[in-house]
């Protein structure tokens, strides 16, 4: 769906998803607003790669992707202005098309995702082969072939995707709400209901860029 430019919700602070190259499978990255100026460019800080502001040139093309208070948005622009005084920042042109989509935070998108798990109130590092069938902002369902732990257990869980630089998944904590028994499929037998603990701004960019990601591929 279209929006007018004058119905973008910019604040200063709120997290951004950059996607460098036109063909929709590039890597994404995580920085966050720090300023706009209506209607040239939104600042944002530079985002990393290995640890290093990225190497980004005036011209480049990029789409951008945030969480407004019920929306999605989503537009293409391209890199105006690169600095590195007195900090990495960079000006992206300001959109003059925007495309939105209607989320509740709670709302689950339906994925097929591998993920790995391990029940932190067992006392052991064992891993556990799972899928993710649905995710939220707040939460996923979790497939597997056994019982991951009774309600109120603490699991890490590595999502398969990657983003921001990650190689290894976005890892990110859950507790365990709900457990359902569910005929044997290939998807697995236990289905698990987790709530997400988000503690900090990389926790909320992380699952923030799987929702995003699987949107966009849906």
């Amino acid at each position: 769906m279209g929006e007018s430019d004058q119905n973008l919700e910019l604040e200063v602070g709120t997290p951004v998803q950059l996607q460098f190259g036109t063909d929709g499978t590039s890597q994404r990255y995580a920085t966050k607003i720090i300023g706009y100026v209506h209607p040239t460019s939104i600042i944002l800080h530079t985002p990393q790669h290995k640890g290093k502001p990225m190497l980004l040139r005036e011209g480049q093309i990029t789409t951008a992707r945030f969480l407004g208070t019920n929306n999605v948005y989503a537009f293409v622009s391209n890199v105006r202005a690169v600095f590195l005084k007195p900090f990495p920042h960079l000006h992206i042109a300001y959109p003059s098309e925007i495309k939105s989509a209607f989320l509740r935070q709670a709302e689950r998108v339906r994925t097929d995702i591998h993920a790995t798990t391990v029940n932190l109130d067992s006392g052991s590092e064992r891993k556990v082969d799972t899928r993710i069938i649905n995710i939220s902002a707040n939460g996923a369902l979790i497939a597997s072939s056994d019982v991951l732990g009774e309600v109120g257990t603490k699991l890490r869980v590595i999502i398969g995707v990657e983003f921001n630089d990650t190689e290894n998944g976005v890892a990110v904590i859950a507790v365990v709400r709900n457990i359902r028994k569910e005929q044997p499929d290939e998807e697995g037998q236990y289905h698990h209901g987790v709530q997400f603990i988000i503690n900090t701004i990389t926790d909320y960019l992380m699952v923030q860029g799987v929702v995003y990601s699987q949107l966009n591929s849906a």
